[in-house]
């Protein structure tokens, strides 16, 4: 090894910093079957490789080994077995992503699917040209401990979104949370606007009191009415997992931290589908080959 560091050894493998963090938003969701299909078909169910419990009331977050999911469900294409897989469990608010509809869980589990595509090409080019055994050792040992906690902090975003909303892990993997004391209480109390943006403010309910000789009537709008009951509806952000760039300067600290404030706005328009568009396309091939690294050292 000429005395190098696993950090230099990767460097020098062309993995990019954020190793960890790349891995796990690639595996979080990762089934099986999906092994199977994009990287692998001989992996089995003793494999290694972790990854997130789509049971969102399981005391299991984090599960050992990628398992079989069961979409034995005669469909051809990779498209409608993740169709299948959402449409299957679409009554179950506890399932995959918390505070997501249908159409955005949908999405998602594509959005998946095409991250996969990208880097099961990658994982073609390792299996022609392998890498050596000291760059799988180190991609197994830096990811090991620091995989897990990233694998946690996403967990509690899909589990807790309002919760972790202004949250981040620093380079070291630590959770940091950027929001002031009032800013947690808002987000607490009014979730955030529909549009993403930042936090609603949204009024509280309407009343108007009217008072007669014998009665006092107190009547609610309904829709304040709704607002009331249902509370803040905090979204996750499922793009973008909130791991710190290296080497900012003050200025461009700041404003990365300011986009942490932005959450995915409610699918439910045109407008809307250009922004979780956008933020799809922004995929790195840098990120897809550190994924693929990863799996190729862990199946190998």
């Amino acid at each position: 090894m000429n005395h190098m560091t696993c950090k230099q050894i990767l460097n020098a493998a062309n993995v990019s910093d954020g190793f960890a963090g790349h891995v796990a938003h690639g595996i979080h969701s990762l089934t099986l079957e999906d092994v199977h299909t994009y990287f692998d078909p001989e992996v089995t169910e003793q494999n290694g490789i972790p990854n997130l419990n789509f049971d969102l009331t399981s005391s299991q977050v984090v599960l050992p080994d990628i398992s079989y999911y069961g979409m034995s469900t005669g469909f051809a294409t990779n498209a409608l077995r993740g169709v299948d897989q959402i449409l299957s469990h679409m009554d179950n608010k506890n399932y995959d992503v918390r505070n997501f509809d249908t159409l955005e869980r949908l999405v998602h589990v594509l959005h998946m699917q095409e991250m996969w595509t990208h880097a099961s090409m990658h994982y073609r080019s390792l299996k022609a040209s392998p890498p050596t055994a000291d760059i799988c050792r180190c991609a197994q040992n830096i990811t090991n401990h620091d995989l897990l906690r990233v694998l946690d902090f996403i967990a509690l975003k899909l589990r807790e979104p309002a919760l972790m909303y202004g949250k981040y892990l620093d380079e070291n993997y630590n959770i940091i949370d950027i929001l002031s004391d009032k800013e947690t209480e808002e987000a607490n109390m009014y979730g955030v606007n529909e549009n993403g943006t930042g936090i609603a403010h949204r009024r509280m309910p309407t009343t108007t009191t009217t008072t007669t000789t014998t009665t006092t009537t107190t009547t609610t709008t309904t829709e304040s009415r709704a607002r009331a009951m249902r509370g803040p509806m905090m979204r996750p952000e499922m793009v973008r997992y909130h791991i710190r760039p290296q080497g900012q300067n003050e200025e461009e600290s700041l404003e990365w931290q300011n986009q942490i404030k932005e959450i995915l706005p409610q699918l439910n328009s045109e407008s809307h589908w250009q922004i979780w568009k956008g933020r799809m396309l922004e995929m790195d091939d840098q990120k897809m080959y550190n994924m693929a690294l990863y799996l190729y050292c862990m199946i190998n």
